[in-house]
């Protein structure tokens, strides 16, 4: 019985030990800020994949997170009602996709129930899911390579 203890005492210290390393360890996440689709395009955020260059002109407040180690991206960004029919042109209504990072059904479904439109745009080598208001103009979004490309970097 004290073995058994003792084996689950140090199972217990491993693993503390382990979430203690990955929480200290630094992310591979870079987060940019943007105000305007101007900045954004001077930081060359579409040139890098970061972003497809389909965002509507009056995009402000943009910011996206792109972890460098998995080649994803999340993000948001605001843009004036007027150009909600311009914009939605690049975007085709979300499909399940057998994809390695694709949006869960339970993820569509929670985001539409809270009023987004889930949409998709599917670029040659990534794929973007874009949840937007049309109402408000906002968006967020989420992108990961396509399956095959999943060694080519994002940055």
């Amino acid at each position: 019985m004290k073995f058994i203890f003792r084996i689950a005492i140090a199972v217990l210290a491993i693993v503390a030990v382990y979430v203690a390393a990955l929480a200290l360890l630094p992310s591979d996440t870079v987060t940019s800020r943007y105000a305007s689709l101007a900045e954004a395009r001077a930081d060359q955020v579409f040139e890098r994949g970061w972003l497809p260059d389909i965002l509507p002109l009056s995009a402000t407040s943009i910011r996206t997170s792109n972890n460098l180690d998995l080649n994803i991206s999340e993000g948001e960004f605001v843009y004036s009602r007027a150009d909600n029919a311009k914009w939605l042109r690049h975007l085709r209504p979300y499909q399940p996709m057998d994809e390695f990072f694709a949006a869960s059904a339970e993820e569509v479904d929670r985001m539409q129930k809270k009023g987004f439109l889930a949409s998709s745009y599917v670029g040659e080598d990534s794929v973007w899911v874009f949840y937007c208001k049309s109402d408000v103009g906002y968006c967020r979004y989420y992108m990961w390579l396509r399956r095959g490309r999943i060694d080519a970097p994002i940055g």
